[in-house]
């Protein structure tokens, strides 16, 4: 046998045994594949983030600092949109594991947990989380932002049956809070129905039902 044929061998030999070494791709390969999702720069340019989401498994939540080059990892952070380049607004969600296990014991829709809204201040990398809220929202620009949350009124066990009668409890409602964060001031409106807040982020214009009457307000901050 010449050296070159003995080479041939030797070649075929060790590709033989890498191929047998190697693991075959399953589903538990794919579940660990990952993927950089609704990547965002602040208008200033300080600021990087993004969403890293597996196949299968809760996300992460990554805030770049351009300036410091630090970042903070918000677990099953879901994308996030930058307010005023001074906070942002995102989602945590329900551990997967969790939210797997209550369709395998086939929780109805409207008893699943539900993700929670959360403001972060950018300057001191402060989370604000708000369970319960239904609904959150805010502008690119300016320093409020607005969200409902149910609220069910308790039944005033006090009054006796004969007197309860004709007072009723009121129904669920919703309740409006509006937060100023360069403050921490809040707001409070019951009984809202619809808010939208104004491209300016200065204000938030809202409508309210109470006993059949229907309004709309403005609410408004200084600039």
């Amino acid at each position: 046998m010449n050296l070159k044929s003995l080479w041939i061998l030797v070649l075929a030999c060790v590709a033989t045994t890498l191929s047998a070494q190697k693991k075959p791709l399953d589903q538990s390969a794919y579940d660990g594949w990952k993927s950089i999702v609704s990547p965002k720069v602040s208008e200033n340019g300080d600021w990087i983030c993004y969403a890293i989401t597996p196949q299968r498994g809760d996300a992460l939540l990554e805030f770049y600092n351009a300036g410091t080059k630090q970042t903070t990892r918000i677990e099953r952070g879901s994308p996030a949109w930058f307010n005023n380049d001074t906070w942002a607004t995102f989602k945590i969600a329900v551990p997967f594991a969790k939210v797997r296990q209550a369709k395998i014991d086939k929780v109805k829709a409207d008893k699943m947990p539900k993700d929670t809204f959360a403001v972060m201040n950018l300057a001191e990398m402060k989370v604000v989380k708000l369970p319960g809220a239904k609904e959150l929202k805010t502008s690119a620009k300016g320093a409020l932002y607005a969200y409902t949350y149910e609220v069910t009124p308790v039944k005033d066990t006090t009054v006796k049956d004969s007197a309860a009668k004709g007072n009723k409890t009121p129904g669920k409602y919703d309740r409006l809070v509006v937060v100023d964060v360069r403050t921490g001031d809040s707001t409070v409106v019951d009984s809202v129905k619809n808010f939208t807040v104004a491209e300016n982020g200065r204000s938030v214009l809202y409508t309210r039902e109470a006993d059949s009457l229907k309004a709309v307000y403005v609410y408004t901050v200084d600039p």
